[in-house]
């Protein structure tokens, strides 16, 4: 970092805070990178902190960093003196022209807030992915079709001792919903084949098994035998 002022910046490894109070009291950053960045934090942090930044073209620096905008771009490799004095008189004239260092230092902070945050980044890569699957039908991964996920042993839940099972008719609709959300066909879902199964053999998909809660009893089954109370009294007539 360059400091526009006599502020001294200190040495040694510097925990979050100090490095932004640090970045706060530089003026800009001078890279002369001779390396071929994928990123670059550095650079990004130093543009949050609202610093020009004098650097090479070389791999993501170039998109880091326009030239003549939020700093400048030197062409060529570090060790050539061409690029030296290119480099060199970059830093100066920033040091010297208040006016261009304020106005490449707020549009490198502009860039920062704008393009370096996670809700903006999530979403261009999004947008990203969208345009890669474009007109493309989803494709499903080849599996076993003997795999039965709804298999008691595979719902079957142990830890320290204690097991659960989750329900069949349960866990076929998690799975048809998690396979839907891919974009694949909810038909086509693979692992049901205790449900098949079932469908084949009586003709409908079973009926799920209500849940019930803790502490509350089964409901009472219809009786459909007469019970003592309710079936008629017999007569018996005598014939003298």
């Amino acid at each position: 970092m360059v400091q526009r002022s006599p502020a001294s910046t200190g040495g040694g490894v510097s925990v979050k805070r100090a490095l932004a109070h640090e970045l706060r009291s530089a003026g800009l950053m001078a890279y002369p990178c001779t390396l071929k960045e994928t990123f670059c934090t550095a650079v990004a942090e130093a543009q949050a902190a609202g610093l020009p930044v004098v650097t090479s073209d070389r791999a993501a620096l170039a998109e880091r960093v326009t030239n003549g905008v939020e700093g400048f771009v030197i062409s060529g490799h570090a060790q050539e003196r061409g690029y030296q004095e290119e480099f060199v008189e970059a830093v100066v004239r920033l040091l010297q022209d208040d006016d261009l260092w304020t106005r490449l230092g707020w549009n490198a902070a502009r860039k920062a807030h704008r393009l370096y945050d996670w809700d903006t980044i999530a979403a261009r890569w999004e947008a990203e992915l969208q345009r890669a699957i474009a007109g493309r039908e989803p494709l499903p991964p080849r599996l076993d079709p003997t795999l039965d996920l709804l298999a008691p042993e595979v719902l079957t839940v142990a830890d320290r001792g204690m097991s659960a099972q989750v329900p069949s008719a349960l866990a076929g609709r998690w799975l048809r919903g998690a396979w839907a959300a891919y974009g694949y066909h909810v038909a086509s879902t693979p692992g049901l084949v205790r449900s098949s199964v079932a469908v084949t053999r009586r003709g409908r998909s079973p009926r799920p098994r209500k849940l019930r809660g803790p502490g509350t009893r089964p409901p009472e089954r219809e009786h459909h035998q007469a019970t003592a109370t309710s079936a008629p009294k017999a007569t018996e007539t005598f014939n003298d």
